[in-house]
């Protein structure tokens, strides 16, 4: 016999939660997406590209202490192919300094 599916109201948590640290399993870990900003002309490193890198996971968005910095975007593009990712243009409304991103 066939039911119906739940209504969405009673499938969808409204506040989903970040794992308190204790909580958190490798599973929970691998799901964190890294992910990195490249910056132009930042102010703490005039004239250079300088990429950050940041984690995002279930509702955090750390910054970590990995870091690029060059004269030239070249090393720094080919860093993230690299690494397998994929790039984003930046949006219209970023900071000015925001190159682009990598996913």
């Amino acid at each position: 016999m066939m039911h119906d599916p739940p209504p969405w109201s009673e499938m969808y948590d409204p506040e989903p939660r970040d794992p308190e640290p204790e909580e958190r399993t490798d599973s929970t870990a691998a799901m964190d997406l890294e992910m990195w900003t490249i910056y132009m002309n930042p102010s703490d490193h005039p004239g250079q590209f300088v990429a950050r890198k940041f984690v995002i996971g279930s509702g955090s968005y750390v910054p970590t202490e990995d870091m690029m910095i060059d004269p030239s975007i070249t090393p720094i593009r080919n860093a993230m192919e690299e690494k397998g990712l994929v790039r984003i243009v930046r949006d219209r409304d970023d900071d000015p300094v925001i190159l682009e991103v990598w996913l």
